[in-house]
């Protein structure tokens, strides 16, 4: 999620810290390039489909942690942090 929602944002460096955790993580490198664009709000076909993986709880929570991303995304956006930059 943090991956795709950096990749919709155009955050580089989220983009770069979310594929190198999925990598970790053991997500496939093809898996990986499978991420697309998807234009538009979430329909309620796809609310419905996540719905079917997740209870109530956790789909609040999905959506806490896009907006968490999103709120990072555009600071580092804004203050051009390059892909690959660590914070101690």
């Amino acid at each position: 999620m943090h991956l795709r929602a950096s990749q919709i944002n155009g955050c580089s460096a989220y983009v770069n810290a979310g594929a190198m955790s999925a990598a970790k993580a053991g997500v496939s490198p093809e898996k990986l390039l499978t991420l697309a664009d998807r234009p538009g709000a979430v329909t309620d076909e796809i609310w419905a489909e996540a719905a079917r993986h997740y209870s109530e709880r956790q789909l609040e929570a999905l959506v806490v942690i896009v907006a968490m991303t999103n709120f990072f995304n555009r600071i580092n956006t804004t203050l051009r942090v390059p892909a690959g930059t660590q914070r101690d």
